[in-house]
């Protein structure tokens, strides 16, 4: 693996099948990571097998030319990653930022960086629990993939454990989410509104869900629930 001066700008490749235009966590989280690394003075590119614009947030993305598993929104075809081992090659990057581990394309990157020497690290957003763990112990016989990135890292101490445990690793680092609260704050308006207007115990109740609105999600679980906080 290649070493370098971590006080000096870096140039950052941020990894994921899933990539604004397309709608969701980790897609706001890569591009506001990209942001804040590129405030700090590093150089940040994307690199994603979602269609869309070669720019986001005035961050650079490198969108590759493949299909995709359907409903899914990931690649399949194993002969893409020639284009990305041709982008490392050509842009020279010092550190491969991969996310999530249901992303092939991630995976795939960060057993590049592993084959060139370049550091990788693979971060988990996904609570993975006994759905996906089946799967991932089977590549992990097969391939041996918990192994392709030089660092594993999750979200939140409950994905970390996830990783811990399907990837028999347990170096598994947690690398919080950051969130901009300037772009997600209430108006001050409606905020005064909440405040003035008091439950019939006297107590105030405020029930705040974050969730992206899809199926999977289940958001109707957090209106049935409402029912039971004001019971």
């Amino acid at each position: 693996m290649n070493y370098f001066d971590f006080r000096r700008p870096l140039k950052v490749a941020l990894v994921s099948d899933f990539c604004l235009p397309r709608q969701g966590g980790i897609e706001y989280q890569l591009r506001d990571l990209g942001l804040q690394l590129t405030a700090a003075g590093h150089t940040v590119h994307l690199i994603t097998s979602t269609p869309g614009p070669a720019e986001v947030a005035g961050l650079r993305v490198h969108r590759l030319a493949t299909s995709h598993v359907p409903k899914l929104a990931v690649m399949w075809n194993p002969l893409a990653f020639a284009q990305v081992r041709a982008l490392i090659a050509r842009e020279r990057y010092d550190v491969l930022h991969c996310h999530t581990a249901l992303s092939p394309l991630a995976n795939g990157t960060a057993l590049l960086g592993r084959q060139l020497g370049i550091p990788s690290l693979l971060t988990e957003h996904s609570v993975l629990r006994d759905d996906w763990a089946p799967v991932f112990r089977a590549v992990r016989g097969l391939y041996r993939w918990p192994r392709w990135p030089h660092l594993l890292s999750g979200v939140s101490r409950v994905v970390a454990a996830d990783l811990r445990r399907i990837s028999g690793r347990e170096d598994v680092v947690v690398l919080p989410n950051g969130v901009n609260l300037d772009e997600r704050r209430l108006s001050d308006v409606l905020l005064e509104q909440r405040r003035s207007q008091p439950s019939r115990s006297g107590r105030r109740r405020r029930v705040t869900s974050v969730m992206r609105f899809t199926p999977r999600k289940q958001p109707l679980d957090v209106v049935r629930a409402m029912a039971h906080v004001y019971a």
